[in-house]
Parts: C-alpha cells; structure tokens; sequence
C-alpha cells in the first residue's frame, strides 16, 4: 500500500480531490514546488481538523537516485 494519511488540515484550508501537495521549501533542504502526492479522498472530521488520503506522484521504490536543484536568486 502506498497511500498516506495527511491529518490535521484546518477547516479553513481548502482542500479537494485531486489537489496536489508540494515542498514547502521551509526546511532549506528541497526547494518549494516539487509535486509529492496526489490528494484521492478528503476526510471531513468533527474534531476542528480534516485528514486526506493521498497517493505519491513517483513510485519512490523504482528510483535509483534523486537529484534536486536549486536556483539561487
């Protein structure tokens, strides 16, 4: 199985089928905008927080090596 849960989305972020989750680039260690998961289902919970089942975009088991470049301003 290669699903993962996404919990503790706010009520005020919108999120839907569909939707694409990407780097931050906060940690200054991968920049922001690279595509990592693919939003399937939504959970609407009654706890203040809503969770998302999501799919990886790349099947991270057939990658031999990674690259990531950044453009430095």
């Amino acid at each position: 199985n290669n699903s993962l849960i996404v919990k503790y989305i706010t009520k005020n972020d919108r999120i839907e089928v569909g939707d694409v989750l990407v780097t931050t680039g906060l940690d200054d260690l991968y920049p922001a905008n690279i595509p990592v998961a693919k939003v399937v289902k939504v959970f609407y919970e009654n706890n203040g927080f809503n969770s998302a089942l999501c799919v990886p975009i790349v099947d991270f088991n057939k990658l031999q090596f990674i690259l990531v470049l950044s453009h430095a301003n």
